[in-house]
C-alpha cells in the first residue's frame, strides 16, 4: 500500500485523501514516489500528520527532497484547513496502531506547515503540474500531439508497437538500441515521440531528450566552435532515454560519427534506454562506421511499412475525432483512396480540408466539392506514384544536354555534378523512392543521395534564380 490513510481520521475522506495523493504523485513523478512512499503509514490526529517511515534514510531522503512538496499538498485534506505539523518516525508495523496514538510524546521530527489553502487549491496544485509537465515535454524536444492516442495501430507498424509497449512495460532493457526503419512519412517521428511522452508520463522526472541527427551534428560543429564540447557530453550523456531521428543524416561525417559513438557508449553502459530510426535499415546505412552500425545491430531492428486503404480511413477518423468538425465518411474515404504513399501526405490533405471547413463552417462539403478542393493534394500523390526516377534523370539530362549515360555513370567531372544533384533531388521530392532505391537508381550509396539533396536546398537558399529552376523542372513532372 502507498501512503496508506490511517481508518481513524474520520475527518478525512478516503476520496479527498486519493484526489491529494494523485496530485502529489503527479508532482515528483511515479518512479519516485514507488520508490519513496511505498508501505508509508499516515494519520492526522489533533493538526498533526503522522508519517510512519521504514528506516532513517527514507525519513532524510523525504526531508531533503520531497518536503516542500508535502508542505504544499497535505493541508489539503486537514481538518478545517488548520496548521499541520508532519511528524516522521521509524514504524515496527507490527505495532503500528499503538505507536499512532503515543507519538506525540516521542522524540519527532516536526515540520510546521502554516497555510491557509481555499476549496480549490487541489485544482490549483493540478494547473501547477500541467505547466510544469507542458515546460518539461517542450525541453525534452517532443511535440505532445504525438502521443499514442492519435497512434492508429495497424499490419503496417503493429511489430513496432507491440516493441514501443514493450519497452514501457519492461523493467530491464531488452530492446536497447530500438531501431525503426521505413521511408519518409510513415510515422517512424510520432512513434518515437509518443514513446517519450509516455516515459514522462510514468515519471516527469526522467531525463528524457528527442533531437535528429542533424540537431546533434549541428551542436556538436557549434560546441566545437565554442570550445564548450562539455557541454555537449553533458547535455548528451547525462539522459535516461535518447530518441534520435534520421540517423542517416550521419553519413559520412567522420568526426560526429565519433563522437555519437561515445555518446552511445556512455548511455548503454549507464543503461540508458536509446532508440533510432532511419529512412533504410541498418545494414544499409553504408556511410556510418561498422562500429556504430554494428552497435545500432545489437538491439531490435523493426520496418514501419507503408499503411493499407483500412489503417488510412482510420487515421483519417481518429484525427478528425480529435477535432470539433464534421465531416462526412464518404469523404474521407475519397481522401483514403486517393492519398496511398504516406501518412505525412495524408495528414496535409485532411488538414487543409479542415481549414476549408473552419472557413466555412456553413459550407456543405460533398464528394465533389472535397475531390475539387484537394485536387492539388491528389495530383501530387499521383505524380508520387506514377513518376519514375528513370523519367526525371533522361528529363535532367535532356535539359542540361548530356548524356544520360553520363549522368548515371561514375564519371566526376564539374559539369556532371549539378544535374546529377539535380536529378537526384528531384527524385528524392517528386516519387517515394528511399534512399537506397533512389541510390541504386544512381549507382551510388543513399549517403550521396543525401549530400546532394542537402547541395541543392542550399543553393536554393544561397543562389537569385535557382529555386525557379528548379520550379520549372519540377513542373515538367506535373
Amino acid at each position: 500500500m502507498i501512503l496508506q490513510l490511517s481508518h481513524s481520521s474520520h475527518s478525512i475522506s478516503q476520496e479527498s485523501w486519493e484526489k491529494v495523493i494523485k496530485t502529489f504523485k503527479n508532482q515528483i513523478g511515479s518512479n519516485e514516489f514507488q520508490r519513496w512512499f511505498t508501505d508509508i503509514h499516515v494519520d492526522f490526529i489533533n493538526g498533526t500528520c503522522f508519517m510512519l517511515v521504514p528506516d532513517d534514510m527514507s525519513i532524510a531522503w523525504i526531508e531533503a527532497n520531497y518536503l516542500e512538496e508535502l508542505k504544499a499538498i497535505l493541508p489539503l485534506v486537514g481538518d478545517q484547513h488548520s496548521d499541520v505539523n508532519i511528524v516522521f518516525k521509524i514504524q515496527d508495523y507490527q505495532n503500528k496502531a499503538a505507536d499512532i496514538n503515543t507519538q506525540t510524546t516521542s522524540t519527532l521530527v516536526k515540520n510546521t506547515v502554516k497555510k491557509n489553502i481555499s476549496a480549490n487549491d487541489i485544482a490549483g496544485q493540478a494547473e501547477l503540474l500541467a505547466k510544469k509537465k507542458t515546460t518539461k515535454i517542450k525541453r525534452c524536444g517532443l511535440n505532445p500531439s504525438h502521443n499514442f492516442e492519435r497512434f492508429v495501430v495497424s499490419d503496417h507498424n503493429n511489430f513496432a508497437f507491440a516493441a514501443a509497449t514493450a519497452i514501457l512495460n519492461e523493467d530491464s532493457l531488452t530492446y536497447n538500441p530500438f531501431f525503426i526503419y521505413g521511408n519518409s512519412g510513415l510515422g517512424k517521428t510520432h512513434m518515437m515521440q509518443a514513446i517519450g511522452l509516455e516515459l514522462l508520463n510514468q515519471d516527469l522526472n526522467a531525463k528524457v531528450l528527442y533531437t535528429s541527427a542533424e540537431n546533434f551534428t549541428n551542436d556538436y560543429v557549434q560546441a566545437i566552435q565554442s570550445n564548450q564540447l562539455d557541454n555537449l557530453r553533458n547535455r548528451y550523456r547525462n539522459l535516461d532515454v535518447l530518441l534520435i531521428d534520421d540517423i542517416q543524416f550521419l553519413a559520412n561525417k567522420t568526426k560526429t560519427q565519433d563522437e555519437f559513438f561515445h555518446t552511445f557508449e556512455t548511455l548503454m553502459n549507464s543503461q540508458a534506454q536509446i532508440i533510432v530510426s532511419a529512412d533504410v535499415s541498418i545494414h544499409d546505412l553504408k556511410q556510418l562506421s561498422p562500429r556504430l552500425v554494428s552497435r545500432l545491430s545489437a538491439g531490435l531492428c523493426v520496418q514501419i511499412e507503408a499503411p493499407s486503404y483500412e489503417t488510412r480511413l482510420a487515421i483519417l477518423e481518429k484525427h478528425l475525432a480529435s477535432t470539433k468538425h464534421h465531416i462526412e465518411k464518404s469523404c474521407l474515404e475519397l481522401i483514403a483512396s486517393e492519398i496511398k504513399s504516406d501518412v505525412r501526405n495524408l495528414m496535409g490533405a485532411i488538414n487543409k480540408l479542415l481549414i476549408y471547413v473552419s472557413l466555412q463552417p456553413h459550407q456543405d462539403f460533398s464528394v465533389e466539392t472535397v475531390n475539387n478542393l484537394l485536387q492539388d493534394c491528389f495530383q501530387q500523390e499521383k505524380t508520387q506514384l506514377k513518376l519514375s526516377a528513370n523519367t526525371i534523370q533522361k528529363t535532367i539530362a535532356n535539359y542540361y544536354n548530356i548524356n544520360f549515360e553520363d549522368l548515371v555513370g561514375k564519371r566526376r567531372t564539374s559539369q556532371l555534378t549539378l544535374p546529377r544533384h539535380v536529378a537526384m533531388y528531384l527524385t528524392r521530392e517528386l516519387t517515394s523512392s528511399s534512399l537506397h532505391e533512389i541510390g541504386h537508381e544512381f549507382n551510388r550509396d543513399h549517403g550521396t543521395i543525401i549530400h546532394a539533396c542537402k547541395a541543392i536546398n542550399l543553393r536554393i537558399k544561397d543562389e537569385e534564380g535557382f529555386k525557379e529552376t528548379i520550379d520549372f523542372l519540377k513542373n515538367k513532372f506535373t
